[in-house]
């Protein structure tokens, strides 16, 4: 694997300390037309990625400014200068942090060491990727003749009506505001702040693909991580994947989730073996 840096949009919360970026997400939001939310998150995304590097740029000369202030305020001996002194400090060390955070943005990509796997291992390797991500799986659908209902006509109902955006809204508030950001680079922090902008667009796309059954193939973009067990990573052994989903994929997940964990302790047997409710809830979640 050859070592690599690549760059991507990618949301950066402390953005939402600055108010001149809130006024100019309402104005970009606005002057892009209604239309399918993937394109429309992707033209936000550069008018925010140019807006961030501009943003980024300011830093060296906000960072002088608040090292004067405090040079001026270092003799001050009186309680109010004192005070004064700290609350800038402060703010100067939250300018390094931002700053900091920046420019680390950019993700690292690590390479491992040659000839540590043999020719017998990277056949197993292919051997397992292709017999987990190529397979052809036969979807054998379940026969419930002579078996007795678990899911009563009323809690069907449940299940199957239409989706509320009340729904999405809940799902929003449980959401981190720091999870890592999938493919397209947006945060849940971005979704919070500007749901009431952005949530109605977001709905109805989600309600027209849940309604047509047909999701667009944008929308399960993942990003693989490989995250170091150890120090010193050199072999596949030594790291860890994790897939990183978009927010919109995980609005999606955790709203349906949210309707089945109301039928799930009827519909799973405490007697079985394979699957508990309360480990079927965590996984789901």
């Amino acid at each position: 694997m050859v070592s690599r840096k690549q760059f991507r949009f990618r949301f950066e919360n402390s953005w939402l300390k600055e108010p001149s970026f809130k006024e100019e997400v309402v104005r970009w939001w606005k002057q892009i037309p209604v239309m399918n939310i993937i394109p429309k998150h992707i033209l936000m995304a550069k008018c925010m990625s140019k807006w961030g590097r501009q943003f980024f740029h300011k830093f060296g000369e906000k960072v002088k400014q608040q090292k004067e202030i405090l040079s001026a305020l270092i003799n001050r001996e009186d309680d109010i200068g004192v005070a004064n002194y700290f609350e800038e400090r402060d703010k100067l060390n939250e300018l390094c942090y931002m700053k900091m955070s920046i420019e680390n943005n950019e993700q690292n990509y690590c390479g491992f060491k040659r000839g540590t796997l043999t020719q017998a291992n990277e056949g197993i390797d292919k051997a397992v990727f292709e017999a987990v991500f190529l397979a052809d799986y036969n979807v054998v659908k379940p026969t419930l003749n002579g078996e007795e209902k678990v899911i009563s006509e009323s809690q069907n109902d449940m299940l199957t009506v239409d989706i509320k955006f009340e729904e999405f809204t809940e799902a929003l508030k449980h959401m981190h505001p720091d999870k890592t950001s999938g493919p397209d680079g947006y945060s849940p922090a971005f979704f919070q702040q500007f749901w009431d902008l952005v949530g109605q667009e977001v709905f109805q796309c989600c309600k027209s693909w849940l309604s047509e059954c047909m999701f667009p193939a944008e929308l399960n973009n993942t990003n693989l991580v490989l995250i170091p067990k150890e120090e010193n990573v050199e072999n596949l052994t030594d790291v860890r994947p994790i897939a990183l989903y978009n927010v919109v994929y995980k609005l999606i997940t955790k709203v349906l989730v949210n309707r089945l964990k109301r039928v799930l302790p009827v519909a799973i047997s405490v007697t079985n073996p394979h699957l508990s409710q309360e480990g079927a809830l965590q996984t789901m979640c």
